[in-house]
């Protein structure tokens, strides 16, 4: 995501008005043709190919779940999570508006898929459930993700002064092996989770959209941080040509 960001806060830096400490903004406008579209198209292209190679990818632990039902109380951690199919993403709609260093955008994710390990505790139906280990799978159908970006010049470099998103889930499709429980079906538990799961990014889309907001502020900050344009441009060309390895790739939701 946060390589998906500085695209924008370059593009937005081009085409700002000659009013900032940037030396050589007359010339360095003037050798580029198209620049904002240009390098959009080339580093979003690039984008799909390092999702593609590097699937799955790792992406951080999963924060612990609490599944509540009639007679059910769990909570469960999950390890070792592992992102595929994000590579096949839509751009649904992109608007900048360069003078006023904003941006709005929206990206759709067909089907993304996850797996990962997870360990379990609590009571179900009143039988104690403790530490059972177990692999789940999880299928999110249609993942829209919109937002607006605001960036502000600080002293001679930008920094992101506003990060808001939004998101909406079709539906998922939840599996698991590994958690046996007397009285239900391996069915039984995967609507369980199926339920839980969808209540929890459905009911909670302010509290997860303000943390990935914020790591993804953080994020792009230290990338553009006393970088001149030049800097900028020069980090936005390794990045485009593969001479930058480094992958936090999860962040672009």
């Amino acid at each position: 995501m946060k390589y998906f960001l500085v695209l924008f806060l370059s593009g937005a830096a081009l085409a700002q008005p000659l009013t900032s400490n940037f030396d050589g903004e007359i010339e360095l406008l003037a050798q580029l043709n198209n620049p904002i579209d240009d390098l959009w198209k080339k580093a979003l292209e690039y984008l799909r190919v390092l999702l593609k190679d590097h699937e799955p990818f790792q992406v951080p632990d999963m924060p612990e779940q609490t599944v509540t039902a009639e007679g059910i109380s769990l909570k469960a951690k999950f390890d070792n999570v592992l992102v595929s199919k994000a590579d096949d993403f839509v751009i649904d709609h992109l608007e900048n508006n360069v003078l006023g260093l904003w941006a709005k955008f929206q990206v759709t994710v067909p089907k993304m898929h996850i797996d990962s390990d997870f360990t379990v505790s609590g009571t179900i139906k009143g039988k104690q459930v403790s530490s059972k280990n177990g692999h789940f799978t999880l299928d999110i159908d249609k993942l829209v993700t919109g937002g607006f970006i605001q960036v502000a010049f600080k002293g001679t470099y930008l920094q992101m002064s506003k990060f808001d998103i939004n998101y909406t889930i079709n539906d998922l499709q939840f599996s698991e092996t590994g958690l046996e429980v007397e009285g239900m079906t391996k069915e039984d538990l995967d609507k369980l989770f199926h339920d839980s799961f969808l209540k929890y990014f459905q009911e909670n889309e302010q509290f997860v959209c303000q943390q990935v907001g914020a790591y993804v502020m953080e994020q792009a900050n230290k990338i553009m941080y006393n970088k001149s344009l030049q800097g900028l441009l020069d980090w936005l060309d390794d990045f485009i040509h593969g001479r930058i390895i480094h992958l936090d790739i999860f962040n672009f939701m």
